[in-house]
């Protein structure tokens, strides 16, 4: 932040805090953040116990614009999942490797249900074939063992007029 964006905030209660939200997994968790929003700045109100998460750009105008209206009122919150959260002292290179091993994992199931996906898919479409073949050998049968009708057309008969 520059000293005109720094003087503009100047006097107000505010603080900057930054966190890798990918090693405290848990605290994006309470605040409802997946790992895909990441990088992003969110405001907290302490005593409400309150947060909002900034929409928009992650550059110094649109942390500017956000740390503002944050102030003003003029973002919507959210409360915090559990009331409160606190940051955990961890090694955040195992936490990586973990939150790696997780994500490999929910791939492999993934392509496991995408196959077993697949054979369903197929069942159905077979069973949708042996369906219309008998249909249309239903119909030509039926077509060619009845005989095409010449009908006569009835006249109408007036009616009187009363």
């Amino acid at each position: 932040m520059c000293i005109r964006d720094r003087d503009r905030l100047a006097g107000r209660p505010i603080n900057f805090l930054w966190v890798d939200g990918k090693c405290q997994s848990e605290l994006l968790m309470k605040l409802n953040i997946p790992l895909e929003y990441l990088p992003t700045a969110i405001s907290y109100v302490p005593s409400k116990k309150l947060f909002s998460q900034l929409v928009g750009t992650l550059d110094k105008d649109g942390l500017r614009i956000f740390a503002e209206n944050a102030l003003k009122g003029r973002v919507s919150t959210n409360g915090i999942d559990g009331g409160s959260f606190d940051l955990i002292d961890r090694d955040c290179e195992q936490e990586y490797e973990r939150l790696d091993e997780i994500a490999r994992r929910a791939s492999e199931a993934s392509k496991e249900g995408s196959d077993l996906e697949d054979e369903i898919l197929k069942e159905i479409l077979e069973e949708e074939r042996r369906k219309r073949e008998a249909l249309e050998a239903e119909l030509e049968s039926s077509g060619s063992s009845s005989k095409k009708r010449k009908g006569r057309k009835k006249k109408k008969g007036k009616k009187s007029e009363l």
